[in-house]
């Protein structure tokens, strides 16, 4: 049984998943909850790119987290739980985790990862998955960051998780893996 969820959020680009790969090779257990939405959509016959989840229904988008949250809590022990804390689409922002997800989820922290905008920018250019979607969303980098951080502290306050802020430079990765797991 799931004893303690540790959200890991930021914008796209700021370095989520290397983060969670180096955390995973230490024998931490991370789960990316829009990987776990995409093989479920694909297990349902979607058969979307990652990047374009976003244009589902909202009601389709509603029923993957939903299931996505059954899937995790299959899991055992503690997990760092990776994922947008809000969602930027062509229609607007939209929150990543609402209260029907977070209330269902024993989340203790919630490690918000930052950057500088242009290292954002220079990561989601260097990333060949995020190419195709790179000036689809013409989402101002600041502004995004600063929705995460105020749903996050919104989140923190209302379910009582601590909430940290981690900054991911570039070419820092020793540094940013020691900050999160001083965190946890």
């Amino acid at each position: 049984m799931i004893s303690e969820v540790i959200l890991l959020g930021g914008v796209p680009g700021v370095g989520k998943s290397t983060v969670c790969h180096e955390l995973d090779s230490h024998g931490y257990q991370t789960l990316d909850f829009g990987e776990i939405m995409m093989k479920l959509a694909e297990h349902n016959g979607l058969k979307n790119p990652r990047w374009k989840m976003h244009d589902l229904p909202q009601k389709e988008i509603r029923q993957l987290e939903t299931m996505a949250v059954k899937a995790i809590m299959d899991a055992c022990g503690q997990i760092i739980l990776e994922s947008q804390i809000v969602v930027a689409t062509e229609r607007g922002f939209y929150d990543g985790f609402p209260k029907r997800i977070v209330s269902a989820l024993p989340i203790t922290k919630i490690l918000l990862l930052e950057t500088t905008p242009e290292e954002i920018m220079m990561r989601r250019k260097m990333d060949p998955d995020r190419r195709a979607s790179l000036f689809r969303y013409k989402v101002d980098i600041v502004e995004h960051q600063n929705k995460n951080r105020q749903r996050s502290n919104r989140l923190s306050t209302r379910y009582n998780a601590q909430l940290s802020v981690i900054i991911n430079k570039q070419e820092e990765l020793i540094n940013t893996v020691a900050n999160v797991l001083k965190n946890l």
